[in-house]
């Protein structure tokens, strides 16, 4: 395999500057990161590649003395990444850069304490269905024996119970979420987004503004059509709660590239934003916010986002948040590979 393609399967970016600090080589991660072209870069200074970087002169001092440094927190513009120089083998005044993105390393390790904590949490359910199951099984025999030897009026009471205790089972297997994992096949993701965005329009009768922005270039895929549009219906609901009774809701899509979906690297996936100009999630409610019976409406039950994450996780991807007054966003990322 050559250097080259071994270089562009990198995750970190990579530029090599010669002894007057001109661009002479960067790898793919390196143009992604710093949104520039290879075939135009080479030959540049480095100053024109990295943006609003004010340490340049550190470059110099590097390739004079030989003495290598790590900017641990750098900002290129849109970008924070770590930010290592090295001098390179075997041609002391020639430069080494290596870009490691921070925003992603975040991600990464945010994805897997996610994954900890849902594997938990569901570990803790489960446990606390087993021990509420069994005596609302036993409550529901005893009322159903009881109407037996009741007047028709006096079952009223005995039918009570019966419903309530088929509400309270009802919620328990809702708190354990999907028990059947994918039945996938291959859909227009677009199809199940209007079929949501009809049915949630449907019930708006407030002035509030449903708007789509797809990107027809994305593929057909291959989903739980069910699970999927049960969850962009949990999340889109949700946002049309948050705004009362005015404003606006924007269903996208678009492909990502580059994105890291429990431990797994997927070059190309499938992102769909909800997006609402709201009053936006309170921060103490932003880490806990996909848990069961976490909710931040006094009428809520807490469990339509714990779920939607629980089947989006099923197809492999995950949700996450972006919020602050005026504009909130729910990003569902779901792998595209899985193609039939």
């Amino acid at each position: 395999m050559e250097k080259q393609q071994v270089l562009d399967n990198l995750l970190t970016g990579v530029v090599v500057v010669d002894d007057q600090l001109l661009v002479t080589y960067l790898n793919t991660a390196a143009e992604s990161l710093l949104s520039v072209s290879r075939a135009k870069s080479l030959g540049q200074p480095l100053a024109a590649l990295m943006g609003d970087y004010r340490g340049i002169e550190r470059f110099i001092e590097t390739r004079k003395t030989g003495q290598g440094f790590i900017d641990a927190d750098c900002n290129l513009g849109q970008v924070h990444v770590e930010l290592a120089v090295t001098v390179m083998e075997g041609k002391p005044r020639h430069l080494v850069i290596e870009l490691t993105p921070i925003d992603q390393l975040k991600r990464i390790s945010q994805d897997a304490f996610h994954q900890v904590q849902q594997q938990a949490s569901q570990e803790i359910l489960r446990g606390l269905a087993h021990e509420i199951k069994n005596p609302l099984g036993g409550l529901r025999g005893a009322a159903q024996l009881l109407s037996l030897e009741l007047t028709a009026s006096q079952r009223e009471y005995t039918d009570l119970i019966m419903a309530q205790v088929d509400r309270l089972t009802e919620l328990v297997d809702r708190l354990l979420g999907p028990k059947a994992g994918p039945q996938r096949k291959v859909i227009n993701i677009h199809q199940v987004l209007e079929r949501v965005r009809t049915l949630v329009g449907l019930q708006i009768t407030d002035n509030i503004k449903l708007l789509r922005d797809y990107d027809p270039s994305l593929p057909d895929m291959a989903l739980d059509g069910a699970q999927i549009e049960q969850a962009v219906l949990n999340i889109l609901q949700n946002a049309v709660q948050a705004l009362g009774r005015d404003g606006q809701v924007i269903l996208r899509s678009r492909v990502a590239s580059g994105i890291t979906l429990q431990g797994n690297r997927h070059r190309m996936v499938a992102r769909i934003d909800v997006e609402d100009n709201g009053p936006g999630v309170p921060d103490k409610l932003k880490d806990t916010l996909f848990y069961p019976l976490v909710t931040g409406r006094a009428d809520g039950s807490g469990m339509g986002l714990a779920i939607a994450q629980s089947l989006v996780a099923l197809h492999g991807g995950r949700i996450e948040l972006d919020s602050q007054p005026g504009r909130t966003i729910f990003s569902l990322y779901l792998p595209m590979e899985d193609i039939a």
